[in-house]
């Protein structure tokens, strides 16, 4: 074999390229079934509940009321697991990946994860925020996936809209170092302007000007869910405020 072609600089970026472009498609895999997983889960939680409260059925006997509610428990597992509400699907995908990804590295390059927590502590740093408060958002927000995309539209590690990412001179969303640096400012506006954890929480999830208009927490299921699950993680019950 030809011992140039081994060390050409050219042949170690395409093969870097296509080592990332691997993982990133494991990942998608990785995502999809836990997200199935979490679907199947909220499934038979809703059914079981449902049969709990409804023995005969929402649709009365027979398989045509059978199948309609199996149908509408089905659709309803994925709304759930697509929104993320039970965050099962984002703790199998972390608890799974995380030792793989914090296995590997490129060429001199930083696994994702190892690239994550460094960036979580310059930015915690730099903020005067709490680095568990920081990862708990990450966590929530995408599962520490840098190339994470939302149906809203939302993008990277803290999951950052194209118009605040542009507000906060974002240049690469995709960027880690960049999107944690301006997720975590954004998140530290919200905290100086609120006062409140839990509310810093609501606006960057729903906006600012939603618990300005609200006086509090917006009535949305999502933002709701989203509060709950980061102080859940942060072991804060009720409202307590949060001292950075």
């Amino acid at each position: 074999m030809n011992d140039k072609l081994l060390t050409n600089p050219l042949n170690d970026v395409l093969l870097s390229k296509t080592q990332r472009q691997a993982r990133s498609a494991d990942r998608r895999q990785l995502r999809e079934a836990a997200r199935n997983f979490e679907t199947m889960f909220a499934t038979m939680l809703l059914s079981n509940m449902r049969k709990s409260m409804a023995p005969e059925g929402l649709y009365g006997k027979g398989m045509g009321g059978d199948v309609f509610q199996s149908m509408m428990e089905e659709k309803l597992g994925e709304v759930i697991a697509r929104r993320g509400q039970l965050g099962i699907a984002r703790m199998i995908e972390r608890q799974l990946s995380r030792g793989q990804t914090d296995s590997e590295t490129d060429a001199g390059t930083l696994a994702p994860w190892d690239t994550i927590r460094r960036e979580i502590s310059r930015a915690a740093e730099k903020y005067d925020l709490s680095p568990k408060l920081i990862t708990a958002v990450i966590e929530q927000e995408s599962g520490g996936d840098p190339q994470a995309v939302s149906q809203a539209g939302a993008r990277g590690v803290m999951q950052l809209m194209d118009t605040t990412a542009t507000m906060l001179g974002v240049k690469n969303v995709f960027d880690p170092a960049e999107n944690i640096d301006a997720g975590s400012r954004y998140l530290k506006q919200q905290l100086d302007r609120f006062g409140e954890l839990p509310l810093a929480l609501a606006a960057y999830n729903a906006g600012p000007g939603a618990v300005e208009k609200y006086g509090g927490i917006p009535p949305y299921a999502e933002t709701r869910n989203y509060v709950r699950a980061i102080l859940a993680r942060l072991n804060i019950i009720g409202n307590q405020d949060h001292q950075p």
